[in-house]
This record gives structure tokens, sequence and C-alpha cells, in this order.
């Protein structure tokens, strides 16, 4: 009888979702934490915009200014942060809980749950670059700014790893350094290659 009872359950009765089983929350974002990171971005975009008319003109005139494409790409920001926000704000109330439906579809790597510190890493690394540049040289910020970046994305393969901030770095220096003239700081990695190659100077 206990072997009849057993078999009756069939093979996929231990299958099932069955009593406590845990809640699939793959495309789901916690709106709290939602609101703190869009809040984080149109504090960074207002003060883009509040320190951008500081910067100094250059050497070859410029129509919108110096400021002018931090303005602009400050107020875009801005304007989709604030907009984000007051739709999330909207809609707090329609749904129980703090677990709503993020943008766009459904999460295609559930396993690996989303970070809401990684912007903030993300813009801590920016501030890193920002004040070592001067002192280490585009090519040495430029390269561990982008490497770091790249595994925060929770990139493993090596040779992404390495390769594609690599890339990044030779190609933005030799583009806007060499055929667009723009002096970028140097370090030690550029005083090097001046020295060998007269041409880069």
């Amino acid at each position: 009888m206990a072997m009849q009872a057993e078999g009756a359950r069939g093979p996929d009765a231990e299958s099932g979702p069955g009593i406590g089983a845990p809640e699939d929350t793959s495309g789901l974002v916690d709106r709290r934490i939602d609101v703190a990171v869009t809040a984080a971005v149109l504090a960074f975009a207002i003060a883009v915009i509040l320190t951008s008319g500081g910067l100094r003109q250059g050497s070859i005139p410029d129509p919108i200014g110096p400021g002018g494409w931090p303005r602009l790409l400050g107020g875009v920001l801005a304007a989709v942060a604030a907009v984000l926000i007051v739709r999330r704000l909207a809609n707090w109330r329609g749904a129980a809980g703090h677990l709503v439906p993020g943008d766009g579809g459904k999460d295609d790597a559930p396993s690996i749950p989303s970070s809401g510190l990684r912007p903030y890493f993300l813009l801590a690394v920016g501030i890193g670059w920002l004040a070592g540049v001067s002192s280490a040289g585009f090519v040495i910020t430029t390269f561990a700014a982008s490497l770091a970046s790249v595994a925060l994305m929770r990139v493993r393969v090596w040779t992404k790893l390495f390769l594609t901030p690599f890339v990044f770095t030779v190609g933005i220096w030799a583009l806007f350094g060499q055929v667009f003239g723009v002096r970028l700081p140097a370090g030690p990695i550029e005083r090097f290659l001046q020295d060998i190659l007269p041409f880069l100077r």
C-alpha cells in the first residue's frame, strides 16, 4: 500500500512548485534602488551643468564655447533621469511590494543578479581617472579605468578583459592625440614612445 501510494504521486510530484518554493524574480527590479540610482545620475548631470561654466576657452575658437557640449549632454542626462524618477514615483502605489517589472524585456541572465552599487563603482572609476590622468598620463589611466569598467561588468574572459581596454585606449590615443593633434596628458609611456618615435612628439 505504501508503494502504491508513492507510485500514485507520479514522477513529477516532486518537480512541482510546492509550498515555500522560491518566487521567480527575474525581470524584476527593486524600485527603491532604481529611484536612488536615477537620483544619483540626476545629481551628477546637474553638477556637470553647474561646473561647465568654469571651463576656460581653448586656443582654437569654439562657436558653442568650452562648456557647450557638457551643458548639452548634462541637460539631456538630467531630463531623462527626471522623467524616469517621475514615472517611477507616479506608479509607486500601483504595485504591491518593492519589486516591479524593469524596463525592457526579461533578464537574459537570471542567474547573475544586477547590482545597485555598480553605477557608483563606475562613477568612482571615472573620478579616479580624472584624479590620475594628469600625473600618470592618458594611456595608463585610461587603460586602468577601462579594465576596471569591464571587470565590473562581470567579464571574466581574459582576452576580452585585457584586449578590449587595450584596443580602446590605443585607438583613442592614436585618433585624438596623433591624428587630430589633441594634447593629451603625457605620462611615462607617452614619454617613452616619444623618445623612441620622434614623430609622435
